[in-house]
């Protein structure tokens, strides 16, 4: 996405004739075997870098080597430099930033960090967090660390296999993040590249729309906006987009969204950050100040609750935490099982200082023993009514209710004051506000412990296999999947598994040596399967085994792998297959060659994204004439809007 910036001063109209003009110059910038003209004059009017610069070189005429930019991106600096316009990309931000950084131009950074403010979101962080570190940006760290307070880079969707087993495999190749939503029930929002979709009974019915099995359905007051974070209450659910809004969905009236998608920040005020209870919301402006709404407050005015300088917000079912910039944290609300930390069970309507520990020390109880750590707390979880603390030296606190083990403390004893879990170095920690089990990630393994469904576990057990995610330990530990906030779905298109519809009746006919009457040979490994089943799959096989291989119990297949045509059999029986860099060009041409529809498809998505990386699928999309892109009957991709500009030049910028 591109974004052009252009003011309304005369300065356009009064200077930019001087711009790279070849007959009135007195300076030239030579990139490369190009040639950027300037006055020397004005440069000195319009920038302080080029007024200390050129002060030190008066001489009549000059020129200048720039080596550190590419001719585009100087020749856009200096064009700002005259009429005020420039146009900011993915392709020349990097350059722009660290010629505002090193030419110290505050008008261009301005430009800069408004692209990046635009664009920053959870999906495209890792892209621009070295430029954001590089040039002190430290106004978009908070963002970037903390943006959609989920302990997950990237979930494999297949874990929601179960879940999503109707939808196509193709809508599902298009998502680019996942957050599941709403208390028990299997609810979750899906955003592609461009657009943000709903799936599940509660979430529809909270806007108004159809809740199809087979069809996410779209949100259009969504559309081009990007999500930093998503969280949810017992039946309502919170989304903040990154330019600082913040929607409702619920289908409780008390919200009054009258069953739509509901903007609370209707004034100018942008928000960073948002944390749901049972029935309120919490809310982060940019500035560090909290507010809140719902609960025994309105709900339909946001309440300054007084806590100013506060980077980091967390909620559980009835209570609330705030981290300010120093470390210190506050609590308050709902505090029967001493969720709190505050040493006493008592409720707090207002917040209430736990400790400072930026400038000091830390007690806390640990094995009957008081024990001094310099350190502070990086990250706050709360959940239903117990509540974890992880400090910067890896060490997990935590304090509340513990009659299933959620403190994973040993024992069933509720602590009102901060209690160490015994796990060493960890780096991630989380709950959820709707149940009583917690998880841990040292760097190499996960912990679980609290309620799970094999019973309760009143310490903390490692878990076994290769977990990836957290996302992954809940589907080992709970019933069912849930991702623990906005998540991204990460897909190699060197590798790429579609997750589709398992055929359970009829898998096990698939290769299996006790029921088969027909086998394919390929090199010294066979396949087994029966002929009636892929006479009903596939017109091909109908064809040939009612004809000239009818009479045959097997045949050899020199034309494919083992490993290809076992892929494309399996797909025959359970609708799965894996595709990878190894086998697309065979498996296209099995596609092309047995007219299978359902195969091909797989395929055209597979190019899809893997031709965006490696331009070495483009001989395959020629061969089998797999070019998609003609309904425009256009001969261009796109245009400079430029080219318009005597036309459009009365619109606003």
């Amino acid at each position: 996405m591109d974004y052009y910036y252009e003011s309304s001063t005369v300065k356009d109209k009064t200077f930019k004739w001087l711009f790279n003009n070849p007959d009135y110059h007195d300076i030239q910038f030579i990139i490369g075997e190009k040639r950027i003209y300037g006055n020397k004059n004005y440069l000195r009017y319009a920038s302080e870098y080029f007024a200390k610069y050129l002060s030190e070189s008066p001489g009549k005429d000059c020129s200048m080597n720039i080596d550190d930019y590419c001719y585009e991106t100087y020749y856009a600096y200096l064009r700002m430099l005259h009429d005020d316009y420039i146009k900011i990309d993915s392709t020349n931000i990097a350059e722009l930033t660290k010629l505002a950084y090193s030419h110290d131009e505050k008008q261009l950074m301005i430009y800069c960090k408004n692209f990046i403010r635009q664009i920053l979101c959870y999906q495209n962080r890792n892209k621009y967090l070295p430029l954001i570190r590089n040039y002190d940006l430290d106004e978009f760290i908070v963002t970037e660390d903390k943006m959609t307070r989920s302990p997950d880079s990237n979930v494999d969707i297949r874990l929601f296999k179960n879940i999503f087993d109707s939808i196509e495999p193709e809508f599902l190749h298009s998502i680019v993040s996942l957050v599941s939503v709403l208390y028990k029930n299997e609810n979750f929002l899906m955003m592609t590249e461009n657009a943000t979709y709903a799936y599940g009974h509660l979430i529809c019915l909270s806007l108004s729309l159809k809740n199809d099995p087979k069809q996410p359905q779209l949100i259009p007051i969504l559309n081009d906006k990007k999500i930093q974070q998503v969280d949810y209450g017992r039946d309502f659910v919170a989304i903040l987009t990154n330019d600082g809004q913040v929607y409702i969905a619920t289908f409780q009236s008390q919200w009054k969204t009258n069953k739509t998608l509901k903007l609370i920040n209707t004034n100018n005020d942008q928000f960073k950050m948002i944390a749901c209870g049972f029935n309120r919301l919490l809310l982060l402006r940019q500035d560090g100040i909290v507010f809140s709404i719902g609960g025994n407050s309105s709900y339909e005015t946001m309440v300054n609750i007084g806590l100013q300088n506060v980077e980091l917000i967390a909620s559980g079912w009835n209570h609330f935490f705030a981290m300010k910039n120093t470390k210190q944290i506050y609590s308050w609300g709902s505090n029967f099982h001493g969720q709190l930390g505050i040493a006493d069970v008592n409720e707090q309507e207002k917040p209430y200082s736990i400790y400072s520990n930026y400038n000091y020390e830390l007690r806390y109880h640990h094995h009957n023993y008081n024990v001094n750590v310099p350190e502070y707390c990086i990250d706050v979880v709360a959940g239903f009514s117990h509540s974890l603390f992880l400090f910067s030296n890896g060490n997990l606190l935590a304090c509340g209710q513990n009659y299933q083990g959620q403190l994973g403390l040993g024992d069933n004893n509720n602590r009102s004051t901060l209690v160490k879990i015994p796990i060493e170095n960890v780096k991630k920690v989380t709950s959820e506000k709707f149940n009583n089990f917690s998880f841990a990630f040292d760097g190499s393994s996960y912990y679980a412990w609290g309620s799970t469904k094999y019973g309760e576990w009143q310490s903390p057990r490692k878990l076994d296999g290769h977990l990836k995610s957290f996302a992954a330990a809940s589907s080992l530990m709970l019933d069912r999947s849930i991702t623990f906030g906005l998540t991204s779905i990460k897909y190699d298109s060197e590798s790429i598994e579609l997750p589709s519809k398992v055929k359970k009746a009829t898998k096990w006919l698939f290769n299996n040596p006790d029921n088969y009457d027909f086998e394919f040979i390929i090199g010294d490994k066979r396949i087994v399967v029966r002929k009636d089943y892929l006479k009903s799959e596939s017109k091909f096989f109908r064809k040939m085994l009612s004809g000239e291989w009818s009479e045959k119990n097997q045949i050899i297949i020199n034309d494919y792998s083992y490993d290809s045509y076992y892929a494309f059999l399996r797909m025959l029986h359970d609708d799965y297959i894996e595709i990878n860099s190894e086998n697309i060009a065979e498996l296209i041409h099995m596609a092309d060659y047995y007219c299978e529809d359902q195969l091909m498809k797989h395929c055209k998505i597979f190019l899809r994204d893997a031709i965006k990386k490696h331009s070495k699928y483009q001989s395959l999309i020629i061969e089998y004439n797999l070019v998609e892109n003609k309904m425009a009957r256009s001969p261009v991709s796109n245009v400079d809007i430029k080219l318009f500009k005597n036309i459009f030049d009365s619109i606003d910028p």
